[in-house]
């Protein structure tokens, strides 16, 4: 690590073409150059919880967030993120509790897993046409989350996208999106209806566990719903699976336990 410090001023490297310099009275990061940032594991950042940083500018030119990057920056409030940054790396803001609002631009394409976890005051994300998959633990444990808008490029919401992001209420699902992964939506307390599209072939294990469903219709495409998919849904009252259009109809596997504890269930 180069890094030098003038006064209330530090500045560094975090990518091979790729520099930073921190303000620390002002609590500015701005991040210049050209191509991928680094990436960083465990706590080997520079930025590594480092409360001093408040807001990010990072200018055109750099086509990357790196792993790890910002992890456990819990002052950061906000940060810009330019045209031309193609990824959003695995935890890089993980845990910057702070956080209340991202853009994510267009010419992002993949978002790694746990890129956003545990930003609990985060409120609403949304995700670009760019973007074809969600993957693991993305917005696990944002638990202020109250509003994402998912793009019909996805196809698939991956597990624990969504893991316990209990304010979490208004979502649709778009018709690209064919599985729905294990614990995707385990314990969204705050969801009560939910439109499954006809596009989605699998409901995988605890998918929905412990939401607060009423209604519930899952198209005859699902072919198969995993175990405790929607386990200790209490609320949940009436299930339609399929329809009756005997073109449509097809068997569906469905798991162990897949609607055990749901007390309110009268119908399937």
């Amino acid at each position: 690590l180069n890094l030098t410090a003038y006064a209330e001023t530090y500045s560094g490297s975090c990518g091979q073409n790729v520099t930073y310099t921190l303000n620390t009275t002002t609590g500015v990061l701005a991040i210049s150059g050209t191509g991928t940032m680094a990436n960083y594991s465990l706590n080997n950042s520079p930025f590594y919880h480092n409360s001093d940083i408040k807001t990010i500018t990072i200018s055109s030119g750099v086509t990357s967030i790196g792993n790890g990057v910002f992890k456990y920056c819990t002052s950061l409030t906000s940060i810009t993120l330019p045209d031309g940054v193609t990824s959003i790396g695995d935890d890089a803001f993980y845990n910057c509790t702070r956080l209340t609002s991202i853009t994510i631009p267009d010419s992002v394409t993949s978002i790694g897993d746990g890129a956003f976890s545990y930003c609990k005051n985060l409120t609403s994300v949304t995700i670009p046409n760019s973007v074809t998959s969600i993957e693991y633990g993305t917005f696990s444990y944002c638990e202020n989350l109250t509003n994402v808008t998912i793009p019909n490029s996805v196809t698939s919401i991956g597990d624990e996208v969504f893991y316990r992001c209990s304010s979490l209420k208004n979502i649709t699902i778009p018709d690209s999106v064919t599985s729905i992964c294990n614990h995707a939506f385990y314990e969204c307390t705050s969801i009560t209806s939910i439109s499954i599209p006809h596009s989605v072939t699998s409901i995988d294990n605890y998918a929905f566990y412990g939401t607060n469903l009423i209604n519930l219709s899952i198209p005859a495409s699902v072919a198969s719903i995993g175990e405790g998919a929607f386990n200790g849904c209490k609320s949940l009252a009436n299930v339609t699976i399929g329809n009756n259009d005997s073109a449509e109809k097809r068997s569906t596997e469905i798991g162990n336990s897949a609607f055990s504890e749901c007390t309110s269930l009268s119908s399937v």
